[in-house]
């Protein structure tokens, strides 16, 4: 059995139809395209990249600071990208997770098709700082500990 890659052993793998994320222990995660996707299957070319969706321009992104400020937010399935390829169709890019977009790889910009010659290492499409979710029994529990602490 061969040893797992770094990446493999630090990352949490989730896979959401046809697109991956990556998940590292401090909720930074970085999001892809599976082998799955027919941009790879079929082996398409990818004509052009286009971060302009719904009036907002990925590229324009301005995050400052070790909180991230100033990130776009994204909900789930909110389009990061759209690919415009040979076959003269166009897939979008969907956020599987909600969080804050950090960063577009720009590798990805001046050469498209790492997207599917590398999907999982330097044709990853995006980074996002996945938003973490507090279960509603630990709010409570939280709050219950707020209010002994000021009796």
């Amino acid at each position: 059995m061969e040893p797992k890659s770094t990446a493999e052993r630090i990352y949490k793998k989730e896979i959401y139809d046809q697109q991956y994320v990556l998940i590292h222990p401090n909720n930074i995660a970085l999001i892809g395209i599976t082998e799955e996707h027919p941009i790879i299957k079929e082996n398409l070319e990818i004509n052009s990249i286009s971060f302009e969706v719904n009036g907002i321009n990925r590229l324009k992104n301005n995050v400052k600071g070790i909180k991230k400020k100033g990130g776009q937010f994204f909900q789930v399935n909110d389009t990061i990208c759209e690919l415009k390829c040979s076959n003269q169709k166009t897939y979008k890019i969907i956020s599987p997770i909600k969080g804050k977009l950090i960063e577009i790889n720009e590798l990805i910009i001046s050469n498209h098709n790492l997207i599917k010659q590398d999907n999982y290492d330097t044709g990853f499409i995006s980074i996002v700082q996945k938003t973490m979710e507090i279960s509603t029994k630990r709010r409570r529990k939280n709050k219950k500990n707020q209010k002994q602490t000021k009796n």
